[in-house]
Formats: structure tokens, sequence, C-alpha cells
């Protein structure tokens, strides 16, 4: 028969593919090709122990598709994409041939969800699209590296433990973040015509010049974000702006009047944190616009009249604000210019 094993790996995984194998069991005879029968005929005797061969279906095989024919190593993964394929490709009848997709579809198929963020304009457009097969890595926890184990892959490994060992050497050394990974951006929209309300709740008092939030509403604009987002927001975050702005009033009046919303929270030692540390490192940023696009940063007047520059607010819709999105994209979090 020649080199075999590549058949014989896809054909064990299909065996213990249970949701698959039982449904190929349950089909009549006469619903299958050839490659389908003689499939349905080696999973069964391989799910009663009994002894199976992998001749008749690699006659089938090569009987169809001319590359089986030799007695060369095969690729699995090609195989088994020509064995899924082959179900439906045999009938003719399309009833038949829905019948067997429809098979291969409830066991293998999948959808992959691409996410597209525009920097510019910050909308994500989505794309879906089904697969049948991933390609994935194979974990390293049971299997050393390169899938090898043993004394094989001793030197490799000391080699990897001394460059892992650096790392963390130099790891200590970095400068301690800012906070800003903690931050938590929240986007809200209100629709026309639709009285959802914000459903945010604020505590009397404010901390840092900062309102904080008691708690969010249930079936809300700020639920709905977090039930789509997948986090919380929960109690004692503060309120760092929204649109922008850090002014109190000037924030009340945007949650009050404004139909798209972008409000930045951070847990209170985040923000204490900011207003203790006098020793920020500085670093330099590149921007580049139009005529018509504002840079998007306003500095503290009260500060300049002293000399100090100080970025009092960053504009929505601004080349600032497309740079610290592109920044968080990319996890440069470092590079990020806050208020």
């Amino acid at each position: 028969l020649g080199n075999t094993c590549y058949l014989a790996s896809v054909l064990q995984c299909l065996a213990q593919t249970e949701s698959f194998a039982t449904e190929l069991q349950e089909l009549k005879i006469s619903q299958l090709g050839g490659i389908g029968q003689a499939l349905q005929r080696l999973l069964g005797n391989l799910r009663q122990d009994s002894q199976a061969s992998v001749e008749d279906i690699l006659g089938q095989l090569a009987e169809r598709y001319t590359w089986y024919q030799g007695k060369s190593q095969q690729d699995a993964h090609e195989l088994l994409r020509t064995l899924l394929a082959a179900l439906a490709d045999e009938r003719e009848v399309k009833e038949e041939k829905d019948v067997l997709q429809r098979l291969v579809q409830r066991s293998f198929q999948g959808l992959i969800c691409e996410a597209i963020l525009c920097w510019s304009c910050r909308q994500v457009s989505l794309r879906h699209e089904f697969f049948l097969d991933l390609s994935l890595d194979i974990s390293e926890l049971d299997t050393g590296l390169l899938g090898l184990r043993g004394s094989a892959m001793q030197p490799l490994l000391e080699l990897l433990e001394e460059e892992e060992d650096e790392d963390e050497a130099a790891a200590v050394e970095e400068p301690v973040t800012d906070g800003e990974d903690q931050v938590i951006e929240v986007y809200l929209e209100r629709v026309p015509g639709r009285r959802i309300p914000l459903g945010l709740e604020w505590h009397d008092a404010t901390k840092h010049n900062c309102k904080v939030l008691r708690r969010v509403h249930p079936n809300s604009l700020a639920d709905q974000w977090t039930r789509r987002s997948g986090r919380r927001l929960v109690g004692n975050l503060l309120l760092l702006s929204v649109n922008g702005q850090e002014d109190e009033e000037e924030i009340m009046q945007a949650l009050k009047d404004e139909a798209k919303l972008l409000l930045r929270f951070a847990p209170e030692e985040v923000v204490s944190a900011r207003v203790n540390d006098k020793t920020q490192q500085g670093f330099q940023i590149e921007l580049q616009r139009d005529a018509k696009t504002p840079w998007g940063f306003q500095l503290d007047p009260v500060a300049l009249e002293e000399g100090n520059l100080i970025v009092a607010q960053i504009l929505p819709d601004s080349v600032l604000d497309a740079w610290n999105l592109r920044c968080r994209s990319m996890g440069r979090k470092q590079q990020l210019v806050h208020c």
C-alpha cells in the first residue's frame, strides 16, 4: 500500500469525532458514493474495535483523485479536506448533495468574524466567513518544543531559560506605566426616535475633581455596552472625560446633549497615581494633517501664562485623537497622549 500513515491519522481523528461518525453510520448506503461507503465501513470498524484496513478507501480515493495512485506520502490536512468534500461531490442529485454537505457542516463548519478598525473615523467594519478547518499552533504544555520530548531538547531549553531570565531582569528595570491599560473607554450613541437612557448614576461627591460612578441601570445604553463588550462598569470608577472634555459642567452638558459619546473611566488608584506622580517620562511623537483637520489638543491657559505647556483637552475626531486610537490598537500604551 505504500506510505499510509497520513491516511491512518486522519481516519483515527474522524472516528473519534462523535457527531460526524455517528451521523455517517445512520445514512443508507444508497445515499453515499464509493468514497463515502468506504469511509462509512472503515469508521464503523474502528468504532467497534474491529480489524480495519485502509486498502478499500485508498483505492476509492486513487480512482477519483490520481495523485493518490502512487505509494508516496501525502499531506494529511489536504486529505481531510478531500474526504469531506468528496462525500457530497460524488453525488449528482441536489437533495443528496445537500444532505451530505449539512452532515459535514454540522461537525466541522465554523464562522470567522474579522473586525476592521478605521483609525480616521473610528468605525468598525465586520466581515464574516465560513470555514471547515483552521490551522492552530500545537500547545507546548504536553510536549517539548517542536513536538519533541526528552534529552534531545535539553540544550535548547537551557538556552531559552537563560534568555527568559535575561528578559525578566530587563523587565524589572522598565519604568512603571501610568495605568493607561486600566482606563475603560465607553462608546455610546443615542438613536434618534428611541428614548433609551444612558443609565449612569453618580455619587454626589467627586474625587480628584472627577465624577464617581455609583451604578449602571439595567436596560440602558451603558448596560447594552457592557453586554456587547464583555466589560463591566463597576461602582466607584472615576470619570476622566467625555468627548475630550474634563470640566464637570462641560461633561454634564455633553452627557445631556451629545448624540455620540466617548467616556473614559479609570479606577481611583490610577487617578491618584497620576496626580501624585511628578516624574512622568517624556516622549516625542510626529503628527501629520491635512488643511481641514485640527491637531486636536488645547493647552491649559493658566499654565500657559506661567510658561508651562499642559494639554488640557483632546478633541474627538482630531489628528491627536486618531494618534491615540492607533497607539491603543497597536498596544503602544506608553505613547498615548492624555490630559
